[in-house]
């Protein structure tokens, strides 16, 4: 998962390169230290969005910051594509308008040839917060298993669920596999129903970490 990888990236390398401000932040989360522009700013202060409190530590920022979801989400995509262009060039298409091997969920990267036994390649990306920006909604599970608090539920969307068990079985346990699963539709149903199609869910992190699947 290597959620701390950018702080041994080579600054050398216009790509590895971010500014005091930006890693002074980016260290301090990593950290779980207060943010110095927060206690700058005195006393906590609502945000744009929702109206929630902007905590010392930079929770609620990072999960509804001024510029929405869209941003950092449109923000790493374009970086990701970038990357993928490197390799593959102009077969990478980003939120292809033509995705009738995926006619129920647009994909936000698409390429020809580069899945698996040389399927068409259908990614999708998500960029979450491991912290909720209410407290009491912060899992215990990803304190101690990588991604333990997106991994789980982003998967569920992506791939969907097989139905485990009966509801009288109680809820789910990770620890020994037993309880209640229900089913779930995945949001990708018809392309992972066809065999030219191989989709790849690109799951990060704001703390850093990070893993495909």
């Amino acid at each position: 998962y290597q959620a701390g990888a950018f702080l041994n990236a080579v600054p050398s390398r216009r790509d590895f390169r971010i500014p005091t401000w930006a890693l002074r932040i980016a260290v301090q989360r990593r950290l779980g230290l207060p943010l110095d522009e927060a206690l700058a700013r005195g006393a906590p202060t609502c945000s744009a969005r929702g109206g929630k409190v902007q905590d010392p530590l930079g929770d609620a920022a990072s999960n509804i910051g001024r510029l929405g979801h869209c941003g950092r989400h449109n923000s790493l995509l374009a970086a990701l594509a970038k990357v993928m262009r490197s390799v593959w060039g102009m077969l990478v298409e980003v939120e292809p308008r033509d995705h009738g091997y995926s006619n129920d969920y647009r994909p936000d990267v698409s390429v020809a040839g580069a899945g698996r036994s040389r399927s068409r390649l259908v990614g999708d990306v998500k960029f979450k917060d491991p912290l909720s920006s209410n407290p009491e909604d912060v899992g215990q599970r990803g304190a101690f298993v990588g991604l333990g608090n997106t991994e789980p539920g982003t998967s569920a969307d992506v791939f969907g669920l097989e139905q485990r068990g009966a509801v009288g079985d109680g809820d789910f346990r990770p620890s020994d596999g037993g309880g209640y699963v229900a089913y779930k539709k995945a949001d990708y149903a018809h392309a992972l129903s066809r065999s030219d199609t191989d989709v790849q869910m690109y799951l990060f992190e704001t703390f850093g970490g990070g893993a495909t699947r």
